[in-house]
């Protein structure tokens, strides 16, 4: 189970990125939420900045926006982060997700994560996770 969210509010040319800890079934925040750019500098500045390489215990969350997230996913996906997840919003704000609520509340109020290449419903992963 990833022990870290780094979730991402997707926007044209740029993203705000936060990172939070799972801790005793709510998320502590571990690096505030900051923009960067959809470049290769801004996104490698992302990287570093919250300490992502050898890191196999992140899932990667974000809504979808249709083309901004690609970006996103690609760098994710060729940079090792594997659990990446993009989600359709509408259905984030009509399920109930136990264990994983205070993601999707973060979600929602614009603070979420990034990317996946092959889209992951939600209730899969919350069933995955332990909801």
């Amino acid at each position: 189970m990833p022990k870290f969210v780094l979730s991402c509010d997707v926007a044209k040319g740029k993203s705000t990125f936060g990172l939070f800890e799972f801790e005793d079934g709510s998320l502590k925040t571990i690096k505030r939420p900051r923009n960067y750019e959809h470049n290769l500098d801004g996104l490698m500045a992302m990287y570093n900045d919250f300490e992502l390489k050898d890191r196999e215990d992140v899932l990667v969350m974000m809504e979808s926006t249709l083309v901004y997230q690609t970006p996103l996913v690609v760098f994710f996906k060729s940079h090792g982060l594997e659990n990446v997840v993009v989600e359709n919003p509408l259905l984030i704000a009509r399920k109930s997700f136990g264990y994983l609520r205070a993601v999707y509340i973060l979600f929602m109020a614009g603070v979420m994560v990034p990317v996946h290449c092959t889209l992951v419903s939600v209730s899969k992963i919350s069933s995955t996770l332990g909801s």
